[in-house]
């Protein structure tokens, strides 16, 4: 199947799936947000949301230059994209030609190294317990930056860098040539990587390793494309309700007879903005009602109150949905009234570009905005909470427009070429093909270094895309020369 044979809709979306994917999500994420705050709504908006009303007060607020940086990616990103992919597009697919498919001997061997790798030092570390302590919103996010504070680096890149693009490789077999295998690995594939960032306590992560899913069947199936989008698009919803639902520890606690079942729980849903790499934000301190706890049963069987446990969750999930959509579209839409009036205001107030560019800055702009967004709720993770813009804005905030114009022209310049990816190459470079797309999502949230460098980023499937290439060549270069002297 070539992008030619797509037609319509689906052929324009598939040529064009990185840029849309960043300009989709910077839309929803972040514009949508503010054009709730400007509009006569606002103010109930931001109450709503839980954040300072004083937000609407801020001196720079929608002028005229808000409204440019808020805008700026419609206008450039598709003119740079256009261009790129008038340029490169033959280069690409002639470098597209030479990455070699991924056999199904060598996606087990470097799925399992990988599975081996994440749980000894899952094991090692003690994250199943460190897990299981999180019994609220607030003990859950200790619980996160524990976990954080005892993996290393190395294994957040596995977590959210290998293991999705080797499942995204099944996916895309599973999707081109079906089979029994590729139904199996991709299932297995999926509930390992769930599993795996459940555990470290992060919602977003798993919520867009679906949303790739969803865009490798929908890319690369031969039938029913828009039904596998609208269905696995119902999953993706259903996923982050429930994911947050247990990440955010919304759901009561199991409870024995000895406790009254009548009690309905108010519990305050206190969440942090996470660190940038992983885009966790923090929403509004709002109140989830009306959650009754069961008892537990003596003498129950393990499914049954697994049933009843998955009931409760579900439950708390239905509830807690207003809360967990203001969530979605507040998170980092809130953000952009602050850095364009802090940086404005104080351009130099992390030291700017050169400053960033050293290890450990003592200033980072996703900091620096964090403390003075909930300085006056007295929040318990000021200094350590971060709460990061997309690539444009950061960009401001560390050089003014110079550097949100290079950044924003950087981003699309990489997004261009992420385009011109075929999808009748490899299921190697397919799937590469895919996590471009979710770093068209990055881009919309955290600073452009974070898109490739960050335990997500691009880099990393990019270094084991290319090592299995040499490691290829390698091997059929020995094969060849040993044949030849027979």
């Amino acid at each position: 199947m070539s992008y030619n044979s797509i037609n319509g809709f689906r052929g324009y979306f598939c040529r064009n799936l990185q840029p849309i994917c960043f300009l989709v999500a910077y839309f929803v994420l972040v514009v949508l947000g503010n054009l709730i705050y400007a509009s006569p709504f606002g103010l109930r908006a931001i109450e709503a949301f839980g954040y300072p009303v004083a937000t609407l007060k801020l001196n720079h607020i929608f002028t005229l230059g808000y409204w440019v940086l808020l805008f700026m990616p419609f206008v450039v990103t598709p003119m740079i994209v256009f261009l790129v992919k008038k340029t490169s597009v033959n280069l690409v697919e002639c470098f597209a030609k030479k990455i070699p498919e991924m056999t199904k001997a060598w996606l087990i061997v470097l799925f399992s190294l990988s599975c081996i790798f994440v749980l000894s030092n899952f094991y090692k570390c003690g994250v199943f317990e460190i897990f299981q302590s999180g019994k609220d919103s607030v003990s859950s996010v200790e619980a996160r930056f524990e976990i954080r504070e005892r993996l290393h680096f190395g294994v957040f890149i596995v977590i959210q860098a290998i293991v999705p693009y080797l499942s995204y490789v099944a996916v895309t077999n599973l999707s081109k040539k079906g089979g029994a295998f590729w139904y199996v690995f991709s299932l297995v594939s999926i509930l390992i990587a769930s599993s795996f960032f459940v555990m470290i306590n992060m919602k977003w992560p798993v919520v867009l390793y679906y949303v790739g899913v969803v865009l490798t069947i929908f890319v690369h199936t031969e039938k029913y494309a828009y039904t596998k989008a609208v269905v696995g698009g119902l999953i993706v919803i259903a996923t982050y309700l429930l994911i947050s639902t247990v990440v955010f520890r919304l759901a009561p606690e199991p409870m024995d007879n000895s406790v009254s079942t009548a009690s309905a729980i108010h519990e305050k849903a206190h969440i942090d903005q996470h660190q940038a790499g992983s885009q966790e934000a923090k929403p509004p301190k709002l109140i989830v009602t009306e959650i009754v706890p069961k008892a537990i049963q003596p003498g129950g069987t393990n499914l049954a109150v697994s049933a009843e446990r998955a009931a409760v969750v579900s439950e708390a999930a239905i509830s807690a949905t207003p809360m967990l959509m203001m969530h979605l579209l507040s998170r980092m839409s809130i953000v952009v009234p602050y850095y364009y009036q802090e940086f404005t205001d104080h351009p130099s107030a992390c030291g700017g570009i050169l400053a960033q560019a050293r290890p450990g800055p003592v200033c980072r702009p996703s900091t620096y905005i964090y403390n003075k967004l909930f300085v006056s709720s007295n929040d318990q993770f000021i200094g350590l909470g971060t709460s990061p813009a997309a690539v444009h804005i950061t960009g401001y905030a560390v050089g003014g427009w110079t550097v949100a114009i290079f950044a924003l022209l950087c981003a699309s310049v990489i997004l261009g070429v992420l385009s011109c990816i075929p999808v009748n190459a490899s299921s190697t470079v397919s799937a590469f093909g895919i996590v471009g797309a979710l770093a068209g999502y990055h881009f919309s949230q955290i600073p452009g270094e974070g898109v490739i460098f960050y335990e997500h980023g691009l880099f990393w499937p990019f270094l084991l895309m290319a090592g299995y290439t040499c490691a290829v060549w390698l091997f059929n270069s020995k094969t060849m020369a040993a044949e030849s002297a027979l």
